[in-house]
């Protein structure tokens, strides 16, 4: 994947609406790398709130639309990770309050 933020994010943008608004084939297809680009963003630690809230917003369309692409253990370790990145932020912080807009 590319280290350009602006252009991690508008990939995973992409994806989330073509899992969400695309219908099951294109949810089934596009799921996979979706869900790269969310263990990517949500693992690395130069990751902004802006590309994390995109990240879990894609989570959770695969989670609707494209379930068979997630696994047990890996859904719960992306929990576990999104439990921790929200219980170490706080809401009043400016820069991270996107984590808590979905």
């Amino acid at each position: 994947g590319t280290r350009d933020g602006r252009a991690r994010l508008s990939a995973t943008c992409l994806f989330d609406d073509c899992v969400e608004h695309c219908g099951p084939q294109a949810a089934s297809t596009y799921a996979p790398q979706l869900l790269q680009g969310v263990v990517e963003s949500l693992n690395d630690p130069e990751s902004d709130a802006e590309l994390i809230q995109a990240a879990v917003y894609g989570l959770a369309q695969i989670s609707r639309n494209a379930p068979n692409a997630l696994s047990a253990r890996l859904g719960q370790d992306l929990l576990m990770k999104i439990y921790n990145l929200c219980s170490n932020t706080s809401k009043s912080e400016a820069d991270d309050s996107a984590l808590f807009e979905n």
